[in-house]
Formats: C-alpha cells, structure tokens, sequence
C-alpha cells in the first residue's frame, strides 16, 4: 500500500512543510475514516470470530502475542538478509553502529517501526481492559484485528516489495 502512495506521489519524504501538509491532511482522512467504519464493516466481524473460534477468546491478548511474533520475525529476517549480504557477516559486536543499505534498511526500519507500535498497543490494550465495559470489549477486539492486519500488511509490504 505505500509502495502504491509512493507511486502516485502521495510520499512525506523529502518535500518541504507546505507540501506535506497537503499530502498528510488527505492520508490522515482516508486513515482516520477507515478506523472508525471498520468496526462496522463484515471483515471485521469474520475475522473477529475467525480468532475467537480457532485460537482464543481473547482477541485483544492474541493481537499483542502476534505483533510480539511479527517483530520476532522481522527481526530474524533481518540478521538473516545482513549475514547473507554482507561481508563478514551480522556484525554482533556493534549492531547498532551497522548501517543497512535497499530494502534491508526497509526492513530494519519495520522492526523499529513495529516495535515502537508495540508499545503504544500495549498501552491501549492496558487502559481499555480495565476501563471498558462489556459492550466495548467487542469494539477492542475489532480494533485489535485492525492492529494485527495492518502490522501485517505494513512489515511485508514495506520491507520485501520496496527495493
């Protein structure tokens, strides 16, 4: 999907303060319109009842497990994709002071980017457990999924279709 912005000139990067105004304001609408209609939405009731039905009862809890998974994931990818191109290997004893080139800078970028989602979804999922009643719970779980999905689509498109 933001290989799809990219293309149609819809990209935050490199343009000055008035431009990307004009680019955020029309994203953070189509962004902010689908959160608030996808509670509503079919996919979201199927796919809610596809987790409660063949993994658990706890949506929102099996959303932070899989983000947990999808950042373990990208991770390996990582060290994976930096041994195999560069020379000598994963550099383990100053990992930070690497810096990646393409598409595996992409990807380090995901694992940051997911982790620092992470922690904001863990946040949420804290507060809403304990504030929210029982008719919101369902809200939470469709949301959760939006989380899940999104976490999914952003990694794998990001980091494996953008060279």
């Amino acid at each position: 999907m933001s290989s799809f912005f990219r293309s149609i000139g819809l990209s935050l990067d490199g343009g000055d303060f008035k431009a990307m105004n004009l680019k955020f304001v029309p994203l953070m609408f189509v962004v902010i319109s689908t959160v608030r209609m996808w509670p509503s939405t079919a996919l979201s009731k199927v796919l809610v009842d596809v987790v409660r039905s063949n993994v658990t009862e706890h949506v929102v809890h099996f959303a932070l497990f899989y983000l947990f998974v999808i950042w373990y994931l990208l991770n390996w990818g990582y060290m994976i994709s930096v041994t195999l191109t560069k020379p000598g290997g994963y550099p383990n004893s100053a990992p930070r002071a690497y810096t990646a080139e393409g598409a595996i800078y992409r990807v380090k970028c995901s694992i940051e980017n997911t982790f620092e989602s992470m922690v904001c979804f863990i946040i949420a999922v804290i507060i809403c457990d304990k504030v929210a009643d029982d008719n919101a719970q369902e809200l939470i779980a469709s949301w959760a999924v939006l989380v899940m999905l999104t976490r999914t689509i952003y990694p794998g498109e990001s980091a494996c279709l953008v060279g």
